[in-house]
């Protein structure tokens, strides 16, 4: 597990979540919102977002759950679990409006739209930390 080469990684990741959420701000500000613009651009959400998840669980949380120490693990399970609870808040999300659609409740599917972004950024803020915390004994090894 290379810490340096991880956050650099994790950094790429993070610049496309906050890019996509940016373009998905602009997007639910516009006066009209396209329904096939808007579900093409949910989806590319869910794709960011899944890269992400794979990245963090397969480089990082679970070797650091197989190899760590106790103190290690125990951060690294709890991050996965917080991973795992807005995973399953987001997957809700895109169910409710993958289904129902946004015609004719524009104004609401803003007011979400805006609540999960804003979710995704505080976790991404909150994840970072608890990361850069996890692999800096491993940077000062290094």
């Amino acid at each position: 597990m290379n810490p340096t080469g991880l956050l650099a990684q994790m950094h790429e990741h993070h610049c496309a979540i906050a890019a996509y959420t940016a373009d998905a701000e602009a997007l639910i500000s516009a006066a009209d919102l396209d329904p096939a613009i808007v579900s093409n651009s949910r989806w590319r959400f869910v794709r960011t977002l899944t890269g992400y998840q794979l990245f963090k669980h397969q480089q990082i949380f679970d070797p650091v759950l197989q190899r760590g120490s106790q103190l290690d693990a125990d951060a690294a399970r709890q991050l996965k679990a917080e991973c795992i609870l807005i995973s399953e808040a987001f997957r809700s999300y895109i169910a409710k409006w993958s289904t129902s659609g946004i015609v004719g409740r524009e104004d609401e599917y803003r007011s979400d739209a805006k609540a999960m972004i804003l979710r995704v950024r505080r976790h991404i803020v909150r994840e970072r930390r608890g990361i850069e915390a996890l692999l800096s004994p491993s940077l000062q090894a290094a």
